[in-house]
């Protein structure tokens, strides 16, 4: 059996409405994205953050760029789900046999 290591991502997004136009602010990571509504705007920021750490996967410094800015961030099985922040679930590019 093949199974796929996924990396769990939480951060807390700030929200900030300016005429408008509210931005979803990830300062962990130094990101952020436009919506018009909080959740248009954290849906962006999520996929920004994904597109981030799959480039930052691409070169290899994903987990120190992570530890670094103090993201909390579990291996976990694709069937696992949390409430808690944000969670953002991607790929770690490592695969297990089973």
């Amino acid at each position: 059996m093949v199974s796929t290591t996924l990396l769990q991502i939480k951060y807390r997004p700030e929200f900030h409405n300016e005429d408008g136009l509210v931005t979803a602010v990830c300062r962990e990571l130094g990101l952020a994205a436009p919506g018009k509504t909080n959740e248009e705007a954290g849906a962006a920021l999520s996929s920004t953050v994904g597109a981030d750490c799959d480039i930052l996967e691409r070169r290899g410094v994903l987990a120190k760029t992570l530890a670094e800015s103090g993201v909390i961030t579990e291996e976990i099985s694709v069937d696992k789900e949390s409430n808690e922040d944000v969670v953002l679930v991607v790929g770690t590019g490592r695969s297990n046999r089973r």
